[in-house]
């Protein structure tokens, strides 16, 4: 079970979010409410909150200003923004401080269990890797000393967005079994081969995203991919958006 913190300025706000949605059916059990930026962190500090809704508009420290001092004191808490603007300037600088999601105003229940459900979905999704990579902690910090290890990580931080990338060619130019090498890299990351390639491929899409003012073919070539179908479908599959929806800060609500 998780526990909620929503901030906003306005008490009817809050009330409302909470009496909207039928939280407990959604997995969360404890629920606690702040009025300002002092009052928020002061209840961050005393209890273990998992989400925070967080109001953009905020009385001296605005959502955005007290998201970043939430991300740099926990990262592992997930915000979701409340704004009344659907602007992209705003969605770039919530995306780089690390905001998990937003919500449009005026809110109603249909989305605000949404993306409470995308949330706790993605909070498990993390704790599962935690594990993952706490399993193979050992195996990373042995990797610098295992000249396989090593060849395998040059060989991935060179070859990351090459479109000709596949286990088996990397296997054939490092002289390993693709058995072998597969071992390795799930040992090393923690996750099999083409599961990191897309990770860090749609990370890097995001960024340019965000940074440059590339095509969707420009973005999917310069991180490996052919095909602009391939990459604009796996990129919507990851985020849950299209790289043109993304650009543009509109959140694609679920079915």
């Amino acid at each position: 079970m998780y526990k909620l913190l929503i901030v906003d300025d306005e008490p009817i706000i809050r009330r409302g979010i909470k009496t909207l949605a039928i939280l407990s059916e959604i997995g969360i059990d404890e629920i606690f409410e702040a009025g300002n930026a002092d009052k928020c962190l002061e209840t961050v500090d005393k209890e273990h909150i998992d989400i925070i809704m967080l109001d953009i508009n905020m009385p001296n420290t605005d959502g955005l200003t007290l998201a970043k001092i939430l991300k740099e004191k926990n990262k592992k808490i997930a915000i979701i923004m409340i704004t009344g603007y659907d602007y992209f300037e705003y969605m770039q600088t919530a995306i780089r401080i690390g905001v998990d999601d937003y919500l449009l105003k005026p809110v109603n229940k249909t989305d605000i269990e949404l993306v409470l459900r995308r949330i706790i979905d993605k909070i498990k999704t993390n704790i599962v890797k935690d594990k993952l990579m706490e399993l193979h902690s050992e195996y990373e910090n042995i990797s610098y000393d295992n000249s396989s290890f090593k060849a395998v990580k040059e060989y991935m931080k060179k070859n990351i967005f090459d479109s000709k990338l596949s286990l088996g060619l990397m296997a054939e130019e490092l002289g390993f079994n693709s058995s072998y090498l597969s071992g390795i890299i799930k040992q090393i990351y923690g996750i099999p081969f083409q599961e990191y390639v897309g990770i860090k491929r749609m990370e890097q899409a995001k960024i340019l995203c965000l940074s440059t003012d590339m095509k969707n073919y420009e973005i999917a070539e310069k991180i490996g991919y052919d095909d602009v179908n391939y990459f604009t479908n796996k990129f919507k599959k990851t985020f849950g958006i299209t790289p043109k929806q993304f650009k543009q800060g509109i959140k694609l609500n679920e079915n």
